[in-house]
């Protein structure tokens, strides 16, 4: 089977050892589309390094900027290819006849099944152009976050989604959410599949460290559905019952956002905070000290940094909202409270800080969650049946076409 993965920098961290597994089981042609806004994104970072606007061949400029990545999980892809944009603009003629180009080129690969890792803007308006292809398309977010509403990104899913055969949510709540959110799409086409351990960002561990017992982690861009609002309600109460605690804010605030005033912190607890991009090497220390991993969220589908955090083995607290707690063993791998209950946010964060028997049972929790269910072998296996029912259908609906005739 000949696949056609197309991704943005924003999922490289799951795509990239994604790719390493789907690589095994088919002849896998890899797509990265960059824009001017992606180019510091997940694991992708390429500063201000130029590039020729277009399709382009991807796999020299992975290996040589990205050489730890390119051996351990891309060197099986039977393609690498770069589709640049360098104008800032979505709806723009030079973006449009980039979109163009790169729909061309996927035709040529002439491939089985193309499947795109989200349909944005830049990608919708050609995806008419492979109306004869299997398209399978991931939709992370069904239903966009408070705060970051986006018509842009609306119209792109009304233009494209016609053409769309099968839509890939990431657990059975955002299956659900899709379905109701979009009526008119059988249910038919609509599956589900988990996401996995973002076990990649060890590969930028320089010096392995310990955490203290007494560090929690709230990780990822600062938008208002984060609830980085709650976390600083409770961290009083969690620095009243837990000596020296560090409450650890890291991540970019989104365009109009604000971090909420830090109170002050009795009995030796601090708060650090790091509102900037954060680069790889800063992330693998920072989860490498973390000792809980915290996700206060308001909404949400599913989250990456709760897969980070599995990766590094640390225990995480989430919300009970979206698909986040199908991603949680209760109390072994992490905790489930209610959204926007600072008390029950605080009261287990409290559980695992400064109690080693409780963090070591959930690091070996955790491992025993990666083993079992939390692996991108089971994603791939279960991703290729998808793609395999889907090749099948699509060639019966043309041999009963045929035989009509």
């Amino acid at each position: 089977m000949r696949v056609i993965y197309y991704t943005r920098p924003c999922y490289l961290d799951l795509a990239t050892e994604y790719a390493a597994e789907l690589a095994k089981q088919v002849e896998l042609h890899l797509v990265v589309e960059i824009a001017p806004e992606s180019r510091q994104s997940s694991i992708f970072d390429i500063g201000d390094q130029k590039l020729q606007t277009g399709v382009i061949d991807g796999r020299t400029f992975l290996k040589h900027n990205f050489p730890k990545l390119f051996v351990s999980y891309l060197a099986e892809c039977a393609s690498i290819t770069l589709v640049v944009h360098n104008c800032p603009k979505s709806f723009h003629p030079t973006t449009w006849r980039v979109n163009l180009e790169a729909m061309n080129f996927c035709r040529t690969i002439d491939p089985d099944v193309i499947h795109f890792d989200g349909i944005v803007p830049r990608t919708a308006w050609g995806i008419s152009r492979l109306r004869k292809i299997p398209l399978v398309a991931s939709v992370h977010d069904p239903i966009r976050h408070t705060g970051e509403e986006n018509w842009r990104k609306e119209l792109a899913r009304k233009v494209s989604y016609p053409f769309v055969h099968r839509f890939l949510l990431h657990s059975t709540a955002m299956q659900e959410t899709f379905l109701t959110r979009y009526p008119r799409i059988s249910s038919k086409r609509v599956v589900h599949n988990s996401l996995a351990a973002y076990n990649i960002f060890s590969k930028w561990i320089k010096t392995p460290l310990q955490d203290d017992g007494r560090t929690v982690l709230f990780f990822g861009r600062l938008s208002p559905y984060k609830g980085v609002e709650v976390l600083v309600q409770a961290a009083p109460i969690i620095a009243q019952q837990v000596k020296d605690v560090r409450i650890v804010i890291a991540g970019r605030p989104i365009s109009g956002y604000t971090l909420p005033i830090l109170p002050p912190l009795t009995n030796g607890g601090k708060f650090e905070v790091f509102d900037t991009y954060i680069d790889n090497d800063l992330l693998a220390k920072l989860f490498q000290q973390a000792t809980i991993v915290a996700c206060p969220y308001i909404d949400a589908s599913q989250s990456g940094v709760v897969l980070t955090a599995y990766g590094f083995g640390k225990p995480v607290v989430v919300t009970n909202t979206g698909g986040l707690p199908e991603y949680i063993w209760q109390e072994k791998t992490g905790f489930i409270v209610p959204p926007g209950d600072h008390q029950q946010l605080s009261k287990s964060i409290c559980s695992i800080l400064d109690n080693q028997e409780t963090q070591q049972e959930t690091k070996s929790n955790i491992e025993e969650m990666k083993k079992v269910e939390c692996n991108w072998k089971n994603v791939a296996d279960k991703n290729v049946i998808i793609y395999s029912e889907l090749l099948a259908e699509q060639k019966g609906k043309k041999s009963n076409y045929g035989n009509s005739q």
